[in-house]
């Protein structure tokens, strides 16, 4: 029997461990607001100040380096978006409020590259240098497309559809098809370089969907969305599962499912690969979730699990926080909440979709009084409570 257990123990503390590895920490607040991000080759951030110190006539771009320092500041932007680099280490912004396209030479050279656009959002550049940019439509959400700029600045559309809605986030896989995500109703479509869309991928939706910027890595997307105060990690088959953030707003550091955030908005992996930097524009803070190079991905790396089950929290009693762990067998409708002895919900720890796999959640309960609580997993139509205690 103990020869039994103690290989599952393994296993559990592998995957344990390699959740644990992933955390959330706070990187730069600073004066100004952060919006889309961008890391440069050389690892210094790019981060669009979409509403500006000064209103939004004084929008900048901020270049912050690995200090969390900010270095220089570009001004005469008019609602910065998207940022991207050539192969000659020319700088583009998108204009959100103009409609254009600024370019700036590595002697800080500036010139308008292209303009007439309905509301540039996300941009980047095809394997044949050409500038691909998502309109996501300006001052309202219409008449949204996808756009190809030459190098000599020549514009052409490769799609425009109704599916594209307040399009905001962008990037690209290793195929060459491109994702935009749409702020109005948090869905994620795809765009074939020929010019085909499909809807990709849809974030939980309860009335608040927001899907902003998008970030790819070794074949997992990156969604942050404002609303929902969530990261959401998307596979290539487009199946959503909550990757950080416990859902509640605010600013608490820790694991990727109990730290806090305030309206996530850009995301950009640093050049390693190791850390993704989020942006949270209300308040002027950069976080960053390092770890990324570790397993994340549990379904890929150990035999899942063949039900649904809820584990007793460790450590218990406990003060003030003790770990709630649990598995799925399949692709799920989560939600785990925490009662006190009346039956009062004290908190919703989980509130998402996630994918078969095991998963454990941190739960701080500094502002609540000594007793007896009970927390509570539903999962599709499996629904099981444990009871824990609280010792001030």
């Amino acid at each position: 029997m103990t020869k039994r257990i103690i290989p599952f123990l393994i296993v559990l503390l592998f995957i344990f461990n390699s959740i644990q590895s992933q955390n959330v920490e706070t990187f730069l607040t600073s004066n100004f607001s952060s919006g889309n991000l961008y890391v440069h080759t050389d690892g210094k951030i790019y981060s669009s100040d979409f509403l500006g110190t000064n209103g939004f006539n004084g929008s900048t771009v901020n270049i912050i380096n690995i200090n969390g320092e900010v270095e220089n500041t570009i001004r005469g932007l008019r609602l910065p978006t998207g940022i991207a680099f050539d192969a000659e280490e020319n700088l583009y912004i998108a204009n959100y409020g103009l409609g254009t396209i600024t370019k700036i030479a590595p002697d800080e050279t500036r010139s308008t590259f292209a303009s007439g656009l309905n509301g540039p959002t996300g941009i980047l550049f095809d394997d044949e240098g050409n500038l691909i940019v998502a309109n996501g439509g300006f001052p309202t959400y219409a008449n949204n497309y996808i756009a190809k700029i030459s190098p000599d600045g020549n514009v052409t559309t490769i799609v425009a559809s109704d599916l594209l809605v307040g399009a905001d986030g962008f990037t690209k896989d290793e195929e060459g098809n491109f994702y935009v995500s749409n702020f109005a109703d948090g869905k994620i479509h795809k765009v074939t370089p020929s010019g085909e869309i499909s809807l990709f991928a849809e974030l939980p939706n309860d009335g608040d969907a927001s899907a902003n910027w998008l970030a790819y890595s070794n074949g997992l997307f990156y969604c942050a969305s404002q609303r929902r105060d969530i990261i959401y990690k998307i596979d290539l088959e487009g199946n959503v599962s909550e990757f950080a953030g416990s859902g509640q707003r605010g600013g608490d550091d820790g694991t990727i499912l109990s730290a806090t955030f305030d309206r996530p908005n850009g995301l950009a992996f640093s050049v390693t690969g190791d850390t993704l930097f989020v942006s949270e524009s209300s308040v002027n803070r950069i976080r960053m979730i390092t770890g990324m190079d570790q397993i994340t991905d549990i379904s890929e790396n150990v035999s899942l699990p063949t039900d649904f089950q809820l584990n007793q929290n460790y450590p218990n009693p406990f003060n003030p926080s003790t770990v709630i762990s649990y598995q799925l067998p399949a692709y799920s409708s989560v939600k785990l909440v925490i009662y006190n002895s009346l039956g009062e919900e004290v908190r919703t720890l989980i509130n998402n979709n996630q994918n078969a796999g095991y998963y454990e959640i941190q739960f701080d309960g500094s502002d609540l009084t000594s007793g007896v609580y009970y927390y509570q997993l539903i999962a599709d139509n499996f629904i099981q409570t444990k009871k824990m205690i609280f010792l001030k």
